[in-house]
């Protein structure tokens, strides 16, 4: 939960208790629904019916953009902790990045000599390395948050396939979400 966001909220109707964690907002969010309408081969007749959501339903800050589960932006659920990883699980690519582009950095700029020199040959081949790895680890990123952007829309319809939820919530989880 961010610090200077606080649990309370003005809300005492549809959105009790909601609020974006990011941006504090709390007046105007989408929220995947399921709503029953009659429909024809000329379309529906929207009789304005009775919209149903839960807390594994997509939602997203009309103000920052910011989505994930209605539960994530429920203040009840904020200080419940996330469950630890794994030991045995693959290092965060994230971290792994950073670190990859921290030692890019730093290594390229300690290195002295010329070309030719062991240590700058080196420096050079880490920084070319860095580089190849770079641009394709960011659309890796890009692609794993539209997926599960996507995934999120869509949950509502998999309500009861665990498989699906599970996947949903390993890959919100390894995003960071």
């Amino acid at each position: 939960m961010p610090q200077k966001i606080t649990r309370t909220s003005k809300n005492t109707n549809c959105l009790e208790g909601v609020k974006c964690p990011k941006c504090g907002q709390e007046d105007l969010f989408k929220i995947g629904a399921s709503v029953i309408v009659e429909v024809s081969d000329g379309g529906t007749e929207d009789q304005g019916g009775d919209y149903e959501w839960n807390e594994a339903a997509f939602c997203q800050c009309c103000e920052c953009d910011h989505t994930g589960k209605l539960a994530d932006f429920t203040t009840e659920n904020w200080d419940r902790k996330k469950p630890k990883k794994k030991a045995e699980q693959a290092p965060d690519l994230e971290r792994l990045h950073a670190a990859l582009m921290k030692s890019h950095e730093l290594f390229y700029k300690a290195q002295a000599g010329d070309s030719g020199d062991r240590e700058h040959d080196a420096a050079v081949d880490l920084y070319a390395a860095v580089d190849d790895f770079n641009e394709p680890y960011l659309a890796l990123l890009d692609a794993a948050k539209a997926a599960q952007s996507q995934m999120l829309q869509a949950s509502r319809l998999f309500d009861e396939d665990k498989e699906y939820q599970t996947a949903l919530q390993n890959l919100t989880e390894a995003l960071g979400c």
